[in-house]
């Protein structure tokens, strides 16, 4: 009789873990190293931004913390690990946290912190802007505000999420749309928040069209 094959042990083992009603985490590849060349700005930020899907989806949070800070520090690259070794700063605070901002630091170098937050929270959409694009600005500036981003380890909402849901509501120009936000009081999530404008946005959008074609229908049967 021969014997099972690796994906029907894997797909074994995935099943029990259902039944006993353990969660299963998909496979997900680390983000590539930081490269620090004369683009290292960008590509800490790419970097950065792709730690944090990692994080969540891996669900990175359930490991002890030295498993943590050990697969960044390999994540990185070896240069990128020399930097942070070589800091003054890692010798004193070893958290994912402090990582990150020695690398930000090396990479981007310091920011006027205030002034970023100031165009992140004066930031509000245009007029004849869509949705996608105005939280896609949104997201590139609280990206230069020093929000933390390391997920809690009791589940708790990022600030940083909470920061870029709270500029949704100011900043929409649509008050249709802002009451119904407010509405849903402190169950309002970022994504629930970007889900609704999107959904309100094609509405619309529809209607519109809807709208039109109606319009030269009627000029049409005039003629």
């Amino acid at each position: 009789m021969s014997s099972p094959s690796s994906q029907e042990e894997e797909g074994a083992t995935v099943r029990q873990g259902a039944t006993q009603g353990t969660r299963y985490a998909p496979r997900i590849e680390p983000p590539g190293e930081i490269v620090l060349n004369s683009d290292r700005a960008e590509n800490y930020t790419r970097f950065a931004s792709r730690w944090r899907s990692y994080y969540v989806l891996s669900r990175l949070a359930q490991e002890p913390i030295e498993y943590e800070k050990a697969l960044l520090l390999y994540t990185i690259g070896a240069d990128a690990a020399k930097v942070v070794e070589n800091s003054a700063r890692y010798r004193i605070d070893e958290s994912l946290e402090s990582i990150l901002d020695i690398l930000r630091q090396y990479c981007v170098g310091e920011r006027n912190v205030v002034h970023e937050r100031y165009r992140f929270n004066t930031r509000v959409q245009q007029l004849g802007e869509s949705f996608d694009a105005f939280y896609s600005k949104l997201r590139a500036l609280a990206e230069r505000c020093s929000f933390d981003y390391v997920a809690g380890r009791d589940d708790k909402p990022l600030p940083a999420d909470e920061m870029l849901r709270d500029r949704i509501v100011l900043g929409i120009t649509d008050d249709a749309v802002r009451k119904k936000l407010i509405s849903q009081g402190n169950s309002l999530t970022l994504t629930n928040a970007v889900r609704m404008c999107r959904s309100h946005e094609v509405k619309n959008t529809v209607m519109k069209s809807v709208a039109k074609s109606e319009a030269i229908d009627a000029v049409r049967k005039a003629s």
